[in-house]
């Protein structure tokens, strides 16, 4: 379990032992199997990072399956990629992540995905798929 206190972060490792990590701006610290991991984050990444404040999901050069996952975290209606062929497909934009409509036409004006209703769930696949 971690707590911020005055710009530092005290993380609990596996063994109970405490270590105390001091964060510069625009450096992220995330918790493995292996310890402490730090890393320096670009203006990008830490705007993607951050963007959930806003209520937005970022995306620069992300896989069809890694934004379907962010999308399925936030919506009852669940977009499932039938063609495994797209899940490889790269993209990015900015997206409201409740809005799926939006990002559904986005995929259907932008990569030519044919989504199909079906039930709470959108299928996404090849137009040539039946």
């Amino acid at each position: 379990m971690s707590k911020r206190r005055r710009g530092y972060w005290r993380a609990r490792r596996y063994s109970s032992a405490l270590a105390t990590v001091a964060l510069s701006a625009g450096q992220s610290a995330s918790s493995t199997d292996r310890g402490l991991k730090l890393e320096t984050l670009s203006v990008d990444g830490l705007a993607q990072r951050l963007a959930w404040q806003d209520r937005t999901l970022i995306f620069s050069d992300e896989t069809l399956a890694a934004v379907v996952a962010q999308f399925n975290r936030y919506n009852r209606r669940q977009l499932i990629i039938e063609d495994a062929s797209l899940r490889g497909l790269r993209m990015g934009g900015y997206f409201r992540p409740t809005n799926l409509d939006d990002f559904v036409g986005v995929l259907q004006s932008d990569f030519g995905v044919k989504v199909v209703p079906d039930g709470s769930r959108l299928l996404l696949t090849r137009p040539d798929a039946k």
